[in-house]
């Protein structure tokens, strides 16, 4: 995937880290059967999840680091009991709150898109419109005119909502579904 840098003003390319086990499951026919029964599913998630948790995955972030380049300038490595530990860290984050600056809510790649009653975005693969991905709690009628924001956080982002200027969570609306990879490949197949 190409990703444009706007303050280096170049293009480069998003970190491939597909593997032969998410090329087996994303592009084979068995694969895909276990991809779309079980390892998309919450419940996979949530054994890989136990493991992130515990004391025995902290060997798995120094090379984490190294393959995906991760930016840990403030950050060390020791102070994490947990690649879960590691993977949620707390950053102090210096924002520009210029008017006309954009302050993003999330370290990730950023797709734009007009929202009109014909919008159809891609996620991972998948196309949707505003009223599936908002469902029946909200009218997907008030976002008309407006824009829709699609943040893709990558394996090198940093994981975690920036509440900009005062902000505080007020509201949320729990979106039930698959868990797809991050990775690039997860968009080819």
């Amino acid at each position: 995937m190409e990703i444009y840098d706007r303050s280096r003003k170049v293009f480069y390319s998003d970190i491939d880290s597909n593997g032969i086990a998410l090329k087996f499951l994303y592009s084979t026919i068995l694969g895909r059967f276990i991809l779309k029964n079980i390892v998309v599913r919450p419940f996979f998630s949530n054994l890989k999840a136990i493991y992130q948790k515990s004391c025995l995955s902290k060997k798995d972030i120094k090379p984490f680091v190294e393959k995906y380049k991760v930016n840990m300038s403030g950050f060390n490595i020791q102070d994490y009991k947990t690649f879960n530990d590691f993977f949620v860290r707390k950053k102090i984050v210096n924002v520009d709150a210029s008017e006309n600056v954009l302050i993003s809510p999330a370290d990730a790649k950023l797709l734009v898109y007009d929202i009109s009653d014909d919008l159809r975005f891609d996620v991972k693969n998948s196309n949707y419109s505003i009223s599936e991905i908002v469902g029946d709690s909200w009218s997907s009628k008030q976002f008309k005119g407006g824009k829709c924001l699609v943040f893709r956080l990558g394996l090198d982002d940093y994981h975690r909502y920036v509440y900009i200027d005062n902000g505080e969570l007020k509201d949320y609306q729990k979106i039930d579904g698959v868990l797809h990879t991050v990775r690039p490949i997860s968009k080819e197949y």
